[in-house]
């Protein structure tokens, strides 16, 4: 006597694992991603405490108003920030 699989039963199809497989990996990228930014806005709001919040972690010069209110987590001024990046080229 054979008898249908049930739903919860049935096999998936490779193409269905592959899905899953993205589908998960995509998940955990996103939550690796809002951890990263949750730690980026918690070093920003901890500058507050120590009232370092606005200044340049590298040379101590103030972050210009334009920047931080284009990027409130901003670490470093705009000197230091493209000194930083030209160095990774």
């Amino acid at each position: 006597d054979v008898r249908a699989p049930a739903p919860h039963e049935a096999e998936a199809s490779p193409a269905d694992n592959a899905s899953q497989r993205t589908l998960n990996a995509l998940v955990h990228e996103a939550a690796e991603h809002t951890a990263r930014q949750l730690h980026i806005v918690r070093h920003a709001l901890a500058k507050f405490d120590d009232q370092s919040y606005g200044l340049c972690e590298r040379c101590g010069e103030l972050i210009g108003y334009s920047r931080l209110n284009a990027r409130p987590e901003a670490r470093l001024c705009i000197a230091c920030q493209t000194l930083q990046e030209q160095r990774r080229r």
